[in-house]
């Protein structure tokens, strides 16, 4: 068996540089490295986010869903007041009656 310790009581072998030690140098980075530790939390996760395709569509589709969603709410107040008028009946049919039933059932 081969040991690299020198015999037990002698000095161990080192080398000291006497050139002065530049830390920079040392952790020299790349501009590709440069940009990933300078990103954001939100930076990161968008560019794992974006190599997924499947989670892409998925996104794509929530936001069509929440986009229709948000439609009726939008458009109602832009309708003319003579078409709401037209349709109050259906509406809010138990306006004015007591009983629950519509107002509509008599006529």
């Amino acid at each position: 068996m081969i040991s690299y310790l020198p015999d037990s009581g002698a000095p161990l072998p080192h080398y000291v540089s006497t050139a002065p030690f530049d830390a920079h140098s040392v952790e020299a980075m790349t501009d590709e490295q440069n940009r990933v530790y300078k990103a954001s939390q939100l930076r990161l996760m968008w560019w794992k986010f974006r190599e997924h395709k499947l989670a892409l569509a998925s996104g794509i589709f929530l936001l069509c869903l929440y986009s229709s969603c948000w439609r009726p709410i939008i458009c109602i107040p832009a309708m003319s007041t003579s078409s709401i008028r037209r349709r109050s009946p259906y509406i809010c049919s138990t306006r004015g009656n007591s009983s629950g039933r519509s107002s509509m059932a008599g006529r």
